[in-house]
């Protein structure tokens, strides 16, 4: 299916004016099928990129991407973990695999991933919001918390880092901080009113626990 797949996308490569031994080409089209949400189709493409330049980290990169978005988690943690081969130092690629990681309920190699990924990129929003997610999970909830704030203040209209902070400080039993936390968050976040009846529920359960 690979192959003929290849033999249609062809002529798409030379209407971009490249040539089937073209690495340049071949990403290209795949950046462009990706984003069309084409995803076998682009997965041809970056397998074509691979083969020409095997150490070119960004098509792994993508092409892990396409994997993983099938829910193909093996092949995109090969993916991932090749381009890291390639380049030790792209965050992308780590966080990309802590993705894989946690979306396998495998935690504390999460947490590994997008430490190494803050490591490279100290100032992402998501790369701290996600390590702050699984280190809630991990019950790390010090650094969690950190972390967390630290997507906050980058970038305060993501609902996220919110809500993830707000059930940390209520499992704290640190219930006013949480409502002051909620307070704040409705006037920098504001679509964190959709989610009012998850933190609702999770006050419910916390209380009748103490019961």
């Amino acid at each position: 299916m690979t192959e003929g797949m290849r033999k249609k996308l062809i002529p798409l490569l030379q209407k971009m004016g490249y040539d089937e031994q073209d690495a340049e080409g071949w990403f290209n089209l795949g950046r462009q099928l990706f984003d069309e949400y084409k995803l076998d189709e682009a997965e041809v493409a970056y397998r074509a990129v691979v083969e020409l330049e095997p150490a070119n980290a960004d098509a792994w990169r993508d092409l892990g991407a396409t994997f993983f978005l099938r829910n193909r988690n093996d092949e995109a943690e090969t993916a991932f973990k090749t381009g890291i081969q390639c380049e030790p130092t792209d965050a992308d690629l780590w966080y990309n695999l802590g993705c894989v990681y946690n979306a396998d309920d495998r935690i504390d190699e999460a947490v590994e991933a997008f430490q190494s990924a803050l490591e490279y990129n100290p100032e992402d929003p998501d790369i701290l919001c996600n390590l702050g997610t699984v280190l809630r999970v991990a019950g790390k909830n010090h650094e969690a918390e950190s972390m967390l704030k630290g997507a906050i203040e980058i970038r305060p209209d993501n609902v996220v880092p919110w809500l993830n902070l707000i059930q940390l400080l209520y499992a704290e039993e640190r219930e006013e901080e949480a409502e002051r936390m909620y307070d704040d968050a409705l006037i920098r976040a504001p679509e964190i009113e959709h989610f009012i009846d998850s933190i609702t529920d999770l006050i419910t359960k916390k209380q009748e626990e103490d019961e």
